[in-house]
């Protein structure tokens, strides 16, 4: 087996900033276990599906009390019962259905949820790799080679001489119960849940520099090589460098710097072996996931110019 170390550390206690969700078909239902806390009062607009609106969704794991970092800055923007098929949104959408603005609604996910993202620890895939000569340490992120596959996985020991480690690359979530606080932020309308995203629904940027970089160029702005970090999202190069924390050497997501991320944020998948893929094959779940990753995109990066196909 062959070990090839990143350099991204990860704080064992804060975790990663975007968690990997898988969402079943079966979404939450109101239960007694789910309270409601109004912030708010009078005749207020409440949510309906096809309603476009934005949350914060604040997860914390119920054995340890960390939060669970499902999403970017714990905030996220999507149309009620538009159809998703690989993060959490519909059920979140079910339980705020006659919310109102600045409105909240708490549940409980337990390991046996069919909705929970992660409800199995499987020890097998906890395995015991050389370390080398790199110093490597309990929290820290890395990258390993394992049965012919790059994957992501978390230390948590390392053996008294220090030449080998134990990585867990299970979910950080899998097997733990989570608890869910949802606070509407943002309510608008006017969005059918019935209607279709395809490749034309994702927004251009507004600017565009008129430069086009090569593939092999965009590989060198990975926060190593030049100190700023680029990243591609459908073909356009965005610059990345403020959000480092994520993006860097030293983020969860640095394996992204320098490469097309398309397809891996639209599968919302922590998966190097999805940088600088094609992403006509998306299906309209990934679509939309990749539409919000868009949108965050161009609000908080400046495009820097095209990736040469």
């Amino acid at each position: 087996m062959r070990t090839e170390w990143n350099c991204a550390s990860v704080d064992a206690g804060s975790g990663t900033p975007i968690r990997r969700i898988s969402v079943l078909g079966h979404h939450l239902s109101r239960c007694a276990s789910a309270t409601l806390r109004s912030h708010s009062c009078g005749h207020a607009r409440t949510i309906r599906y096809g309603d476009s609106v934005q949350v914060q969704c604040i997860g914390t794991v119920l054995n340890s009390g960390k939060n669970a970092n499902l999403f970017k800055d714990d905030v996220c923007s999507f149309i009620v019962g538009q159809t998703q098929t690989s993060i959490l949104l519909p059920a979140i959408g079910d339980q705020i259905i006659g919310l109102s603005y600045n409105e909240s609604i708490q549940f409980t996910l337990d390991t046996g949820d069919p909705s929970h993202p992660q409800a199995v620890h499987d020890a097998a895939q906890v395995v015991t790799v050389p370390v080398g000569s790199v110093d490597v340490h309990v929290g820290m992120t890395v990258k390993i080679q394992y049965q012919g596959q790059s994957r992501m996985g978390t230390v948590v020991g390392v053996s008294e001489c220090g030449k080998q480690a134990t990585v867990d690359m299970n979910d950080p979530l899998a097997g733990e119960a989570l608890e869910l606080t949802v606070t509407i932020l943002q309510l608008g309308s006017g969005v059918k849940p019935d209607q279709r995203i395809t490749l034309d629904s994702i927004p251009e940027p507004l600017h565009v520099p008129d430069r086009m970089l090569r593939p092999s160029e965009l590989q060198t702005f990975d926060g190593v090589t030049n100190v700023a970090v680029y990243i591609s999202v459908c073909g356009f190069v965005y610059d990345v460098s403020t959000g480092s924390s994520f993006y860097g050497p030293h983020g969860a997501y640095g394996f992204m710097a320098g490469h097309d991320a398309t397809v891996a944020l639209a599968k919302f998948q922590l998966n190097p072996q999805l940088l600088d893929r094609p992403w006509t094959g998306l299906d309209e779940g990934e679509l939309g996931t990749l539409l919000e990753y868009v949108r965050t995109f161009q609000s908080k990066y400046p495009v820097v110019g095209r990736l040469r196909q």
